[in-house]
């Protein structure tokens, strides 16, 4: 059994998906459209030493001050960001409410059936959007937003870069390569709409399932993973994993309160499908202890 919203995940990626992949496309229009009005790359045909240094990524400093000045000035890249911390705000709200309440009637349902008491609504719905979980929408939002940009940013300086190595420099050449897969592709707006939709899916379902642990009727919760080839071997170790649920999961030597945890490295994080399960009280007791 899954989290209670898993089976509306890919309808809400696919909807952010096309929603992220218009930004992409029009912060790639921008920086085709500033390339084409700056002057040539101040750069020779680079030395060896230079194409290893590329490497690792460290330019002449003529080229970076070129970029900043022609093709990323700071108020494109100020702008991209804004735009993109914006969007991705409104589907981490969007997105941790739809969990949220899913979650909240997947509870109601199970403390029926256990005859738990609560000083609560029972047929009230989620409404538990408190301080923290703004907070981390917000911060969620600003740090994908300046991750996203940054990692355009770099993979068109690193396109350029290698167009003038490789010879001879062309406008055209690049704006082939910037209208193909990535970084500006189908392929990478459906993981970053599938790593923010999972990522706010996880945060609504825990601002729901703290409620119930903060009452009494929660008592724990067992980490699950996805049981096939794609799964990273540091989750399919922690398959089965019981904690209280204030305590942390150790993930691969990480501590995550849950999957997806924002406090858990990219490694560990983006992408997951691993989910949790809530230990009840009246019920799991010996499951815990």
């Amino acid at each position: 059994m899954g989290e209670p919203w898993s089976k509306q995940t890919g309808k809400i990626a696919e909807k952010a998906f096309k929603a992220f992949k218009s930004i992409l496309h029009e912060q790639r229009d921008l920086i085709i459209k500033r390339l084409k009005a700056a002057s040539k790359p101040p750069l020779e045909t680079p030395s060896d030493d230079d194409r290893k240094r590329a490497l690792e990524d460290d330019y002449p400093a003529e080229f970076i001050t070129w970029l900043q000045e022609e093709v990323f000035p700071d108020a494109d890249l100020d702008a991209m960001k804004a735009d993109w911390e914006s969007l991705l705000g409104e589907w981490l709200l969007g997105d941790a409410m739809v969990a949220g309440s899913m979650a909240y009637e997947e509870a109601i349902k199970k403390i029926d059936s256990l005859s738990l008491e609560f000083d609560f609504d029972k047929h009230g719905k989620f409404d538990f959007v408190d301080d923290q979980l703004l907070d981390w929408i917000n911060w969620r939002a600003e740090t994908s937003a300046i991750d996203i940009v940054g990692t355009s940013a770099k993979d068109v300086r690193k396109l350029i870069y290698d167009t003038v190595m490789d010879g001879p420099y062309s406008v055209d050449k690049i704006q082939e390569s910037l209208q193909g897969e990535y970084p500006f592709g189908n392929s990478r707006a459906r993981m970053i709409a599938r790593t923010e939709v999972l990522s706010s899916q996880s945060a609504g379902t825990f601002a729901n399932d703290i409620q119930f642990f903060e009452d009494g009727m929660v008592i724990g919760k067992e980490w699950h993973a996805t049981h096939d080839d794609r799964t990273r071997d540091d989750h399919k170790e922690a398959d089965g994993q019981v904690r209280r649920f204030d305590e942390p999961f150790n993930v691969g030597g990480e501590t995550l309160m849950y999957p997806r945890d924002e406090k858990g490295s990219a490694g560990q994080v983006i992408q997951c499908r691993c989910f949790y399960t809530l230990l009840w009280k009246g019920q799991d007791e010996d499951k815990l202890n």
